[in-house]
């Protein structure tokens, strides 16, 4: 896209939310209330001291001119809450322009249904798994909204068994803006609760106007993005994506549901979708899901910017008509894109690019998965593939690899380095038969040329059997294998262990020169030990028990500078610790990396936890389509510690000096990553124009 047009679309997008904040009067007269579930109804809600307890009370108190509700702590609606109406537009907020309440939030159950034009920004929507329906109102969902667990946004009702279809039916023109937040998918209409409830009739038009925020529901078999709702629909449609990232397919009519009911639902209005940014990172943008509800308005596609790296189908019907940019219809182009972490839950992350795809390897459960995309920031919806599992059925030859799968790596082995046979796809891990002090280093090789298909033993071929890595004469625990290539040979770099149960308990890295992808060479060298008091953190010794937490050194990853530099990043101090961090060792220029000495070590981390980003580390390192550099690390969204996130971020390198903002971006930081968008003119079929 030339820089000309962006300047239009973005212009464009800008008009539209100017028009969407106009149509809601911006919010801007009327009073302001504070709400808390810690508040007191009976109170005047004129400030945070004396907050009103419920939305019916705030409600109440702005009368019908509107105003700013200030959500200053948690209020729960319960299942099924539907807000009080308003004649003027309401803004929910944590904010009063003074002041943030960082335990402003909002949280509901099944549904929380809107009864008027609604501004949500700076507040946290909360819920498990719920429907956060519109009502056929107008709503603007900020830029810096914040949203936990899995929403479904919809902007007609969430129609239960219990209504009519003239209580699932309206006639009035809405316009949906979404700026930010996460959702499981959009739906311009109703959602059914369940096969027994009534479709509804919307004769009003529907505007869907997306600038950002996240859609991550990817499963074609259920419900994803679409334009018309679970309800027969004369008005019109219209989708506007201009940003944002739609991790799905996108329809213009979505599933039925199931039918229990009389009613065969029927869209009759228009509709039409235009892409002018933003990812739509599914497999399908199609007219119509799976036929379950009958279409014979017009529709239109217009796809004239945006990412699209799994598209496989762009499908439209005898009347419907498509209008695509030359860029997209031909050839490979770099677009930019934004995005905004986390990546997506997950542990010790390891990404390799590798002739047009990035491959991302992680552990669940005893399951090793491998996760495909053609960009970077599309590991955060692509499928999955399980290209190892531990046995289930344990035996005396497989016990030792049955338990415990710790930090598999991924890495292409080229034919240059031990030979045509033993190039291609090599998968390492650490496992043990759950005694944590048998763990040992594992690998397995690709049994075909497919990265995520089956791996197995090189030494015999059967499949899903690994080769123990034999180091230190297998007497002594081992984690963590990564390799670093250095003057045409190939090391292999570990996690070793001294000192178990004693005061000088550590973890250290060590390395060895390969024979082949799974045999050493050498001897072996620790080439870095825990020396600062950064790297101790978690660090006990119980001496009448002799229970001991190791000071930690671990995760030894190589990186490349542009001259030729040889730098080893690891990560210090306990896993189970805030203070998890990244360090950097660089090589000496043409030194021997198995002796110690030739290993500049440097006293202070460069990338720690801040911005509520709690124990970063286990980094791996790539590229984006323009060559920036980007790491790919895991860490947790709070102290607690309770689930682990991938995240990536950009960094520079300069000789040996790394610019990594010191640690992490805080959550809600928009990235801007360039991605490969190839020709999808062959995607298409069934248009009629």
């Amino acid at each position: 896209m030339n820089k000309r047009m962006a300047k239009l679309l973005c212009l464009a997008a800008c008009l539209m939310l100017a028009a969407a904040l106009l149509a809601l009067g911006a919010s801007a007269a009327g009073k302001t209330v504070y709400l808390s579930g810690d508040g007191d109804d009976a109170r005047d809600g004129a400030a945070y001291t004396s907050a009103v307890k419920t939305f019916d009370r705030a409600y109440a108190l702005l009368g019908d001119e509107g105003g700013k509700i200030v959500v200053c702590g948690t209020v729960s609606t319960g299942t099924n809450y539907t807000m009080p109406a308003c004649k003027s537009a309401v803004t929910i907020t944590a904010s009063d322009g003074k002041r943030t309440f960082p335990l402003g939030k909002v949280s509901f159950g099944a549904a929380l249904t809107l009864s008027g034009d609604t501004i949500f920004d700076r507040v946290t929507l909360r819920t498990s798994s719920g429907v956060l329906a519109c009502g056929g109102h107008s709503v603007i969902f900020g830029e810096h909204l914040t949203t936990s667990g899995s929403i479904v946004l919809v902007g007609g009702y969430n129609v239960t068994e219990d209504m009519t279809v003239a209580d699932a039916s309206f006639d009035r023109d809405y316009t949906l803006t979404v700026n930010g937040g996460d959702f499981a998918y959009f739906r311009g209409g109703n959602r059914r609760a369940t096969g027994a409830a009534p479709f509804g009739m919307i004769s009003g038009n529907c505007t869907l106007i997306i600038n950002g925020g996240r859609f991550t529901a990817t499963d074609d078999s259920q419900n994803l993005c679409a334009a018309a709702g679970m309800n027969e629909q004369s008005g019109n449609v219209s989708v506007m994506v201009n940003g944002g990232q739609i991790y799905g397919s996108l329809f213009a009519v979505g599933r039925a549901g199931t039918n229990e009911t009389e009613q065969k639902p029927a869209i009759t209005g228009n509709i039409s979708i235009t892409v002018s940014g933003g990812t739509v990172g599914g497999a399908r943008i199609d007219e119509n899901q799976d036929g379950t509800i009958a279409y014979s308005g017009k529709y239109s596609l217009k796809l004239s910017g945006g990412l699209y790296p799994r598209i496989e189908s762009i499908k439209g019907g005898d009347t419907a008509t498509l209008t695509m940019s030359d860029t997209l219809k031909n050839g490979e182009q770099t677009i930019q894109n934004e995005f905004k972490n986390p990546l997506r839950t997950g542990q010790d992350p390891w990404v390799i690019y590798h002739d047009g795809y990035y491959y991302m390897v992680m552990v669940s459960g005893t399951t090793i998965y491998c996760y495909k995309a053609p960009t970077l920031d599309g590991l955060a919806y692509a499928s999955r593939s399980a290209i190892w599992t531990a046995p289930t059925t344990i035996t005396e030859e497989n016990k030792m690899y049955a338990k415990d799968i710790w930090s598999p790596e991924l890495h292409y082995i080229e034919e240059s380095e031990f030979g045509a046979e033993y190039a291609g796809w090599w998968l390492y891990f650490a496992a043990d038969d759950g005694d944590n002090v048998n763990h040992r280093l594992f690998a397995v090789r690709a049994l075909t040329d497919d990265a995520t298909g089956k791996y197995g033993s090189p030494v015999t071929g059967e499949v899903n059997v690994p080769v123990k890595m034999v180091v230190d004469n297998d007497k002594t625990w081992a984690i963590g294998q990564s390799l670093l290539r250095v003057n045409g040979k190939t090391y292999l770099m570990w996690t070793s262990e001294t000192g178990r149960g004693t005061a000088n308990h550590k973890q250290n890295n060590s390395i060895a020169l390969l024979k082949n992808p799974y045999e050493l060479a050498s001897k072996t060298t620790i080439f870095n030990e825990p020396d600062y008091a950064w790297e101790k953190h978690g660090y006990a010794y119980n001496a009448s028990t002799g229970v001991s937490y190791p000071m930690v050194v671990e995760g030894a990853t190589a990186v490349y500078g542009d001259n030729g530099e040889i730098i080893v990043t690891y990560t210090g101090s306990g896993y189970w610790t805030s203070y998890y961090a990244l360090g950097k060792l660089v090589l000496k220029t043409g030194a021997d990396p198995l002796s110690k000495d030739s290993w500049i070590k440097f006293a202070e981390p460069m990338f720690t936890h801040q911005n509520g980003i709690h124990g970063p580390g286990h980094a791996a390192f790539t590229t984006d389509a323009a060559d920036n550099r980007w790491m790919i690390y895991h860490a947790y969204l709070d102290w607690k510690k309770e689930t682990r996130y991938v995240f990536i971020q950009p960094y520079t390198l300069s000789g040996t000096d790394f610019d990594m903002n010191g640690g992490p971006y805080a959550a809600d930081t928009t990235f801007t990553i360039y991605d490969r968008q190839t020709g999808i003119a062959n995607a298409v079929s069934g248009f009629g124009k």
